[in-house]
């Protein structure tokens, strides 16, 4: 999601496509891909970077208005999952082939950090930083491990289960204007707020993904502090005020 205009843009992987929307839910173009897009985020220009998996996967940097501007093809990303991008620019990578957090320079030719899940034999899926720390949700491990701007591992948020601060396959992250971390918590079909520090505070729970198909896969928040939820059925999108 744009923090300048509040376009919203949706990686579409069915469709081998992005489709990018205004702040009221326009669609404004759709831009088809080479490809599989597993991950889009804005980057602090402005434009729209997108992970494409398939035969190569690859970096692919677009406009705002879906005009293709130029690949990254990063030696240093080998079978990347996720990306975010932090506040002051860089690319942020979960790579399941080396079980890696990979932090890039925003011209994505540069490795800056890279550092292994400690005590965990479980793939990291998705990876935010915010306050010189990073937030790393581990699906099969069921928890979120939080680490220093270094990449030294600090402590679990979560463990295995279906009670308040547990999780059954945790994956999307985001942080709101709060400093609430936001959590989809898949298999418990729910979304789950904490602290920082991993105090539970609050749930979203079945009363909204009251169907079975509707699980919150990811999630991301703009700058009025609205909350949008992409689910697992048919592309469903949530938007909670």
């Amino acid at each position: 999601m744009s923090h300048t205009t509040g376009t919203i843009v949706i990686a579409d992987a069915e469709n081998h496509s992005l489709q990018l929307f205004s702040s009221n839910g326009k669609l404004q173009t759709q831009v088809t891909l080479d490809g599989i897009p597993s991950s889009v985020a804005f980057t602090r220009s402005g434009d729209v970077l997108t992970l494409v998996c398939g035969s190569k996967n690859k970096l692919c940097l677009f406009n705002e208005e879906g005009q293709f501007l130029k690949n990254f093809n990063d030696k240093n990303l080998k079978e990347p999952q996720h990306l975010s991008i932090a506040s002051d620019g860089r690319f942020i990578f979960t790579d399941k082939a080396d079980n890696k957090i990979k932090v890039l320079s925003p011209d994505g030719n540069n490795l800056l950090l890279a550092f292994f899940a400690l005590n965990c034999n479980k793939c990291a899926k998705c990876a935010v930083y915010h306050q010189e720390k990073f937030y790393v949700s581990y699906p099969g491990a069921h928890c979120i491990k939080v680490f220093d701007k270094t990449g030294v591992y600090i402590h679990d948020i979560g463990c295995e289960g279906s009670s308040d601060g547990q999780f059954s396959y945790p994956r999307g992250l985001v942080i709101d204007k709060c400093n609430r971390l936001i959590v989809c918590d898949v298999g418990n079909r729910r979304l789950q707020l904490f602290t920082l520090s991993g105090k539970f505070l609050s749930k979203l729970h079945r009363e909204h993904f009251d169907d079975s198909k509707f699980k919150p896969l990811y999630a991301c928040i703009n700058d009025d502090n609205i909350l949008f939820v992409a689910t697992s059925w048919e592309g469903g999108i949530f938007v909670f005020y």
